[in-house]
């Protein structure tokens, strides 16, 4: 009976785990107010070039105080690049925004973060249609630009791209971008001047990022990030793409507003401001659809990083170019308060655009803003930064992540050695306990077969007389309290960026995602993947024979239900471990294999105690 409760348990252990995946929240943690002091560099050159572009309308009236001046003559289209050591930024004049973002960094003449089958450089962020630019300006009411594409280039080098525009009503807006060597952050400054005799009011909104490319799988989905900084803590909310629906397309944060960005399972990109003025400016964080779904669902789009060549981009009909990926199906959009400008006055906002890796040296550049909320461990998080140390110190020794790992689950298993030992123990002498105890069991139910009260006290009273507990200590409990193990290596393995796209040997070429050994030409049934996962059935394999290894219940019926258990529970691990990245699978099969060993160990010791005795 007892070894019926520990399958159940496991069983309710994993489901409780499963369920935590799906909801886990995040911990509001304070930071410090403080933004970290960036030091000045010189990228690579810039490249103008000249796109075949129209350019936009003459600007509307952006609630100005006094009558409309006339339009200013249109600024002829301009385009260029910009490279630091991290980043790569395509630019257009059209709305003094980026274009494309992409990751750059190399290492050994090799791109730090390519994207997945592929050497060419990681986009996060890229432009449909011209409309959804990085750090756009735009109308308080509207994603429009705030001044239609009629933005004149005052400075553009190495270092620094500054465009200007004058809106109706004679308000003067300067955007300046400081790019910063060897960094994932861009500072941007926005100055506001009115040029006027007159006193004027306006507002904006500043769009953080139109999508982002979907990195991710439907274990830890990406979506928006929403810092708010209340009462001295910062408080971060997460809504994915599944949140926004027909009835509620989008989302308002109106109090504290600290930073707001996309992520997806390894990157973000995060707009914070600087200083105190900025945040006061900011009235509230809209997250929004980025488009309309062509279909009923919201699940996103993507699997893992693989690129889906039939799948149809954002508001467009047409297919879209093989090297672009899917983007998240959400909008991030900081709006600011109303802002007077008194005659000749000049306000000046200052943020930071931050796109990279959830990595935890690079984030905490970044502690003033409390950037290292982008990786959220979840409740055993002290756990999981222990183990990742361990695997960083063991690839270090041994560059592979695949034997880091295997090696990772052999000094963990070691560790819990003495809490598995006196389970197992507790276990295997209940079972023989309740052996001896079969023959008098029987005879007491032949004789209170009519009677259940009468057969549970006399039951009872039989094993206080023999010395059995109908609990056994440590059994269940020693069970339940390797549960923070469990989820601390589940995120720590899950949200390590060294994974990703890290290979360990022969099929398995990126441990992050799930080991696609053959691909069919169509999903399988229930799974929901083409992909055909090797490593999930010698997992399953090896907890088959560890379960028969286990000793079986002397009452037939016990016996039955005893193996019927065994099969629902397989059939759940099953269905839960076959999409997960081949890393989680790797150590759990590693794990189930030193159990089966360390249980033959074990049963020898407890037998060698009972000969003795």
């Amino acid at each position: 009976m007892e070894k019926d409760r520990t399958i159940i348990v496991i069983v309710l252990c994993i489901l409780v785990i499963l369920v935590y995946f799906q909801f886990f929240g995040q911990k509001p943690k304070p930071q410090p107010a403080r933004p970290p002091a960036q030091p000045a560099a010189q990228p690579q050159p810039v490249t103008p070039a000249q796109p075949a572009q129209p350019v936009k309308a003459p600007p509307e009236l952006v609630a100005p105080t006094q009558p409309e001046v006339p339009a200013q003559p249109e600024v002829p289209p301009q385009q260029g690049t910009v490279q630091t050591a991290a980043l790569k930024l395509d630019w257009r004049n059209s709305a003094a925004a980026f274009s494309s973002v992409t990751l750059a960094a190399r290492s050994e003449e090799r791109y730090v973060y390519p994207d997945h089958l592929r050497v060419s450089p990681l986009r996060l962020l890229y432009s449909e249609d011209g409309e959804d630019y990085a750090l756009r300006l735009c109308k308080a009411d509207s994603i429009d630009d705030i001044a239609a594409g009629n933005w004149k280039i005052l400075k553009s080098d190495s270092s620094e791209l500054a465009m200007q525009a004058t809106v109706p009503g004679g308000v003067i807006i300067t955007k300046r971008f400081t790019f910063v060597e060897d960094s994932y952050h861009v500072l941007f400054e926005l100055k506001l001047r009115n040029d006027t005799a007159s006193a004027a009011r306006m507002s904006y909104r500043l769009l953080v990022a139109n999508g982002i490319v979907e990195e991710i799988s439907k274990r830890v989905p990406g979506g928006s990030v929403v810092a708010q900084r209340i009462e001295g803590n910062l408080k971060v909310s997460r809504d994915k793409p599944t949140a926004l629906t027909d009835e509620e397309p989008s989302k308002e944060y109106t109090a504290g507003g600290a930073w707001a960005g996309l992520e997806n399972m390894y990157f973000a990109v995060v707009v914070a401001p600087e200083n105190k003025m900025t945040a006061g400016a900011i009235r509230s964080i809209i997250v929004e659809r980025a488009f309309e779904p062509t279909g009923k669902s919201q699940e996103p789009r993507g699997w893992g990083c693989q690129l889906n060549p039939e799948s149809q981009p954002p508001e467009k009909s047409q297919v879209p170019e093989p090297d672009k990926p899917e983007l998240m199906n959400m909008r991030v959009l900081l709006v600011s308060s109303e802002i007077p400008l008194e005659p000749g006055q000049e306000i000046v906002h200052n943020y930071l655009f931050f796109a990279g890796p959830k990595q935890d040296d690079v984030l905490g550049e970044y502690e003033g803003f409390g950037f290292s909320n982008l990786l959220d461990y979840g409740w055993f998080g002290a756990l999981s930064k222990v183990f990742l140390l361990i695997l960083r110190g063991i690839h270090y020794v041994i560059p592979n992540w695949g034997i880091a790992i295997i090696i990772l689950t052999l000094i963990v298993r070691a560790c819990l050695h003495p809490v598995s030992r006196k389970s197992q123990m507790t276990m295997q002498k209940y079972q023989r306990a309740m052996q001896k105890l079969k023959p008098k069991l029987d005879k007491l139910k032949d004789k209170h077969k009519n009677s259940k009260d009468k057969l549970t006290k006399e039951t009872m009273k039989l094993y206080k007389e023999e010395g059995v507990s109908m609990f056994p200590a440590g059994g269940c409990l020693l069970m339940l309290l390797q549960i923070p193990v469990f989820i601390g290596l589940y995120w720590a393995l899950s949200l390590s960026i060294e994974l990703r796209q890290a290979s360990f040997f022969w099929w398995i070429n990126d441990l992050s995602q799930s080991d696609c050994a053959f691909r069919l030409s169509s999903n399988i049934p229930l799974l929901g993947t083409p992909c055909i996962n090797v490593l999930p059935m010698f997992m399953l394999a090896a907890m088959i024979f560890q379960q028969l290894t286990q000793p079986r219940a002397a009452d037939p019926q016990q016996a039955q239900q005893q193996k019927m258990t065994m099969y629902i529970m397989l059939f759940v691990i099953g269905f839960i471990f076959y999409s997960m990245p081949s890393g989680l699978v790797l150590y759990f099969l590693t794990s189930t294999m030193v159990g089966i060993g360390e249980t033959k160990l074990i049963k020898r010791k407890l037998a060698a105690e009972t000969n003795g005795t």
